[in-house]
């Protein structure tokens, strides 16, 4: 029983001996494996394994013998009789005897070919898909923008897929032009590109209705072939015998035919093949719709380019008065830049009617004549005497052209041509050619255009060098185009906006932008129009089309850039049957022009104004600063004697108002300053609230006579201390401070600091506020009061008085700062003035700065015995000087000169320790006698001290230059005046 269970098993059951020989096979093996019985037993088991397996199988064997390795499993594949194979897999069980030792082998086999072949079907699936995605991501990155042709593109798309499709042939019919199929084929035998053209009538052998409702056509065998996609199969390429035939569609166009030609018959597409084939239908849509788009970008640059070059090249050839010689000039131009073999003109002779070439041109490299010359008659040149009857050019691909003697001498010569005709006084007069040797060339319809117009100047220029009679559209445009280079010349469409069809490179020049953003209505000439100069532009214009008359218009236009320049506009109208069609034109720029005419004028005046204000400034500060020097300094003086209640108060007014003058003198100083750019900050670490109480102590006998009161908010997360120009900063709120008092009848001012944004650890945005109950500013006024001089209106400056310089300055100091001042008003509520500073933390020890430096000094100046000698025409000014050298050196000898000469003449008699110098002085001014005593005394060097009214930076070097040492500014203050001689005085003990 158990004999016939291996019997009938149906697994291969065998036993070995110990070196592998069969010594037994059930019926199953014999049957499956093809072997007869004794072609089987007592055969080596390695006889029947496929020969890349025996090593790996003995080695299995061997390992087996090991007592820990139970019934080990093993796949390999044996060689049936009839030489096919099959995938086994096997257990076997090693056989000992009682002593353990190894005696043979029993095994079991089981045949596992199907599922060996079904993984292997996988395998080759996966890799396929692989291969499909790695050549899509290939195609997909690649960048076919760099590719110059649609073949270029097709090319590298063809190949990559007849590779990874394993297909013969791969090819692609592009169907955009119906009178030429260009075809593109890779052979994956040979490795090899190919394009060509199919006619039309190769191409009719194609049945492309399934094609069209985007069928896809499997031919399993091209011999008998029952798609219906051929409609005869005699003149196909019999070597391939199966295909597969797709359409390629861009924007529901037909564009194109996939084919995939493969020598193998009944060739099979899986769902993998038709999902990547599609995928590469959709790369070449894309990669056409690339080219198309490149292409169509290339004809634009290449037309506008071949525009621009006939434009200057015809422009020079209308004002020609020797139009054959200079044809050869144009021809070379128009040749170069439209790639021609040839241009040349024939002349028609109206006397004997024979037609004679008189001019011809050839690119380089290309033979320029063949035949020799001979004179034509109107039968030899049929075709073009018909075309020139009706004004039409002779437009033809030679090898389409009837047998004919003008056929005859084309191909002869090696010559595809285009011709137009010329007319003089409307009768033929010759013709124009173009050539191309080495193709039938398709011309486009913007070459034949610009050929167009170029043939009809060239006639223009011909009939003008024989007869002056009136010109056509034509001619009128290029002679004005002739008479104005160089310049921006244009032609525009004439409607609303003056449209350009055609405008020069100059315009890239003249405007900063592209001819194109104007030819593609980007931009309009008009809006480039200055605002101040368009309606006058508008008004000429239409007055000059309306009276039929030239234009000629001179205006400015704003640069892409923001540049301003001035251009001279010359312009005509072109009409057709009496109405415009067209506006020729030519802009100058006369920018340069402008600037010359008015550049020596312009420096005069701004010399003579600079010099003038310059003096006024110099003049009124020390005219109204030497009686206030005296002013401030005897009130000064007298208020530090004994006086009653009333004379103090009296004597405080008189000091507060000269104090009120200088402020006034101070601000026009300033405003001066600011101008000119000559006015710096001093930012130092300072304590912010002893600003505000500075501020606080000056306003306060307005406060009191008014009756208002002041309010200082400061928030309490504003640091202590801050970053900033102290003494500017107190200018602007005392500005605004006083400003509110002046004009708030009752109420409050308030002084608010607030912190509008902390930037980082460091630094804040501070908003300065400064806010009144007063009178209050009308809206349209809120501008005027930052100009320099205005006030809101001329009743606010004869009731409240004023210069109109406050806000003015304060503006321009705060623009100094980065910042600005803004307005809040209502009428008759208040105002609201503020402004924002980005201020950093000051340090701990920081307070306000004295007015004016101090020096530290060992030095009593009471021991002090100096000779000085004071040059001062004013004698207030003298007395008040002497009388403060007197109290804080009462040990100096003072000397008196009240001109320059005489201080020039003490100088030299009392050789003074040191010299007080006015500047303006009568005979010798102060500059002019500091000079006379260093030419004097070189060895001999007197500080010179200026005393001086002015504050203009100017002044200041003109002291220095002279020789002067130093200076003290009026109205003199005693520190300032004590400091400086002691300053002196210690730098010459040392």
């Amino acid at each position: 029983m158990h004999k016939n269970l291996i019997q009938n098993a149906v697994d291969i059951i065998f036993e070995t001996d110990v070196f592998g020989n069969f010594t037994f096979v059930n019926d199953f093996t014999l049957h499956h494996l093809g072997y007869t019985l004794e072609e089987i037993i007592g055969k080596p088991f390695t006889s029947f394994v496929r020969d890349d397996y025996k090593e790996r199988l003995l080695h299995f064997y061997q390992d087996i013998i090991n007592p820990d390795n139970n019934f080990p499993t093993i796949e390999f594949p044996i060689i049936r009789k009839d030489n096919s194979q099959i995938w086994g897999s096997q257990k076997v069980i090693v056989q000992r005897n009682s002593e353990g030792e190894v005696v043979g082998y029993s095994g079991i086999m089981r045949d596992i070919t199907f599922i060996k072949n079904l993984e292997s079907k996988e395998r080759i699936r996966l890799e396929k898909i692989e291969n499909f995605n790695t050549t899509i991501n290939f195609l997909s990155t690649s960048n076919f923008s760099n590719f110059d042709t649609l073949n270029d593109v097709l090319a590298v798309i063809l190949k990559s897929t007849a590779i990874a499709t394993k297909t013969d042939l791969v090819s692609y019919i592009n169907c955009q032009n119906l009178q030429q199929f260009h075809q593109t084929s890779y052979n994956l035998n040979s490795e090899e590109i190919k394009t060509g053209i199919l006619t039309p009538e190769e191409f009719q052998h194609l049945n492309l209705h399934n094609l069209k409702e985007r069928k896809t056509i499997v031919i399993s065998d091209l011999k008998t072939d029952a798609s219906g996609f051929f409609n005869s199969t005699e003149k196909l390429d019999l070597q391939y015998n199966s295909m597969l035939v797709m359409s390629v569609f861009h924007n529901n166009l037909l564009m194109g035919i996939l084919c995939f030609s493969n020598k193998e018959k009944n060739k099979t597409w899986d769902a993998e093949d038709f999902n990547f084939i599609t995928t590469i239908i959709n790369i070449i849509a894309l990669g056409l719709e690339l080219q198309l788009r490149l292409e169509t970008e290339r004809k634009l640059n290449y037309t506008s380019q071949v525009w621009s070059v006939v434009s200057q090249c015809t422009a020079k050839f209308l004002s020609s008065t020797k139009p054959i010689e200079d044809l050869y000039e144009l021809f070379d131009m128009v040749g170069n830049a439209t790639q021609v073999d040839h241009i040349y003109y024939y002349e028609h002779n109206l006397e004997t009617s024979l037609i004679a070439q008189k001019v011809k041109w050839a690119k380089k490299g290309v033979t320029l004549q063949i035949t020799p010359l001979a004179t034509f008659t109107h039968k030899n040149l049929r075709e073009i005497i018909e075309k020139a009857t009706s004004n039409k050019p002779f437009i033809a691909i030679v090898s389409e052209m009837k047998e004919s003697f003008l056929k005859n001498i084309l191909v002869t010569n090696e010559l595809r041509s285009i011709i137009w005709p010329l007319f003089f006084n409307n009768k033929f007069s010759g013709f124009i050619g173009f050539d191309s040797c080495s193709e039938d060339r398709i011309w486009t319809d913007d070459e034949i255009n610009i050929f167009q117009i170029l043939a009809n100047n060239i006639s223009s220029v011909i009939q003008r060098s024989t007869n002056e009679r009136l010109k056509n559209e034509s001619e009128e445009r290029f002679r004005l185009l002739a008479n104005n280079v160089p310049g921006t010349v244009y032609l525009s469409k004439f409607d609303q906006k003056w449209t350009k069809i055609y405008i020069n490179d100059q315009i890239e020049q003249l405007t900063g932008y592209h001819k194109n953003d104007f030819l593609e209505g980007r931009i309009n000439f008009s809006e480039l129009t200055h605002e101040a100069d368009k309606q006058y532009v508008l008004n000429e214009s239409e007055r000059k089309i309306a009276e039929n008359e030239k234009m000629h218009l001179t205006y400015r236009i704003r640069t892409k850039e923001n540049e301003i320049k001035w251009i001279e506009e010359f312009a005509d109208n072109i009409k057709t049957n009496e109405t415009i069609e067209y506006i020729e034109g030519i802009f100058i720029d006369i920018t340069e022009r402008k600037k010359n005419e008015s550049a020596i004028i312009d420096k005069e005046l701004a010399q003579s104004a600079n010099k003038a204000k310059s003096e006024f400034l110099a003049n009124m500060s020390h005219e109204i600063k030497t009686p206030l020097n005296g002013i401030i300094g005897f009130t000064e003086l007298l208020m530090k004697t004994e006086l009653n209640t009333n004379q103090e108060s009296y004597m405080a007014t008189v000091h507060q108002s000269a104090n009120t003058l200088l402020g006034i003198i101070n601000n026009i100083l300033d405003f001066s300053k600011i101008e000119a750019r000559k006015l710096e900050l001093d930012v130092q670490s300072v304590a912010i609230k002893e600003i505000l109480e500075s501020i606080e102590q000056v306003v306060r006998y307005d406060l009191e006579n008014k009756e208002l009161e002041l309010h200082i908010l400061v928030d309490d997360s504003i640091p202590k201390t801050l970053h900033l120009d102290p003494i500017r900063v107190k200018q602007i709120l005392l500005n605004l401070v006083s400003n509110a008092i002046k004009f708030t009848k009752k109420g409050s001012i308030s002084v608010q600091l607030k912190i509008k944004k902390q930037l980082d650890a460091e630094r804040y945005k501070i908003r300065f506020l400064v806010i009144d109950s007063g009178i209050g500013i009308m809206l349209e006024n809120q501008k005027k009061i930052f100009e320099p001089f205005l006030q809101e209106d001329n009743s606010t400056t004869r009731k409240y008085g004023g210069t109109g310089l406050g806000l003015t300055i304060t503006n321009q100091l705060l623009q100094l700062m980065n910042s600005k001042l803004k307005v809040k008003s209502v009428p008759n509520e208040g105002s609201t003035f503020y402004f924002d500073l980005i201020l950093q933390r000051g340090t701990k020890n920081s307070t306000e700065p004295a007015s004016i430096m101090t020096t530290n000094t060992p030095y009593n100046s009471e021991n002090i015995a100096i000779k000085i000698l004071i040059a001062e025409d004013n004698a207030i000014n003298m007395l008040l000087i002497k009388t403060i050298l007197k109290n804080m050196f009462p040990a100096a000898e003072l000397f008196e000169s009240t001109n320059g000469e005489e201080a020039v003449a003490a100088c030299t008699a009392l050789q003074p320790d040191m010299i007080l110098m006015d500047i303006q002085m009568p005979l010798l001014n102060g500059l002019e006698a500091t000079q006379k005593i260093r030419a004097l005394q070189p060895d001999f060097n007197i500080p010179i001290i200026a005393l001086t009214a002015g504050t203009l930076q100017e002044e200041r070097e003109m002291c220095l230059s002279a020789g002067m040492d130093d200076f003290v500014s009026k109205p003199i203050i005693k520190d300032a005046i004590r400091d400086t001689i002691l300053k002196w005085v210690k730098q010459s003990t040392n």
